[in-house]
């Protein structure tokens, strides 16, 4: 009888530090995952800022415009072309 509650201890504690070990491997995991997205956002916010797109436009190419000017269809039907 002490033996086999002896033997049930033991399996409890191993179940316990197994299951301690898996939330151990999951709290570095969502470390890991929050670092991550820290830098993400950070790299996010680099890529939005205004002298960075300036700086993109310039090396496209692209220049101001002057004027703009939108299509406006003067009728709201179409046809199907078969």
């Amino acid at each position: 009888m002490v033996a086999c509650l002896g033997f049930m201890y033991i399996i409890q504690i191993n179940i316990s530090a197994t299951k301690g070990f898996a939330i151990r491997d999951l709290e570095k995991r969502i470390s890991t995952s929050k670092l991550e997205n820290e830098q993400l956002e950070s790299k996010l916010a680099e890529l939005q800022s205004m002298d960075n797109i300036a700086s993109k436009v310039s090396m496209l190419g692209m220049v101001p415009v002057d004027r703009i000017d939108y299509y406006s269809s003067v009728s709201s039907s179409f046809a199907l072309n078969e």
